[in-house]
């Protein structure tokens, strides 16, 4: 797991638990760790988390009280691709 912040606004990058360690709530103790560390240590005031919609993390972030305040799309164009 990873967090960084810019100012006031704290990010969270590739939240991940090895596939043995699964479902033992490892995952959502280390967000509720970093989430803390984000707002006391980096002096964040928001922190933000972009959840793959085909994976189960976002269950995750709620466990720990996160909720989804908006919803992001994105598209790409390859030349030659019909």
């Amino acid at each position: 797991m990873g967090i960084f912040s810019e100012g006031e606004l704290g990010r969270f990058r590739e939240v991940s638990t090895h596939p043995d360690f699964r479902r033992q709530g490892i995952c959502g103790t280390l967000l509720y760790h970093a989430s803390v560390y984000g707002f006391q240590q980096l002096g964040a005031q928001q922190l933000v988390i972009v959840p793959v919609a085909e994976y189960n993390a976002a269950q995750i972030y709620a466990s720990v009280g996160y909720q989804q305040q908006e919803w992001q799309s994105g598209l790409s164009w390859w030349e030659g691709i019909a």
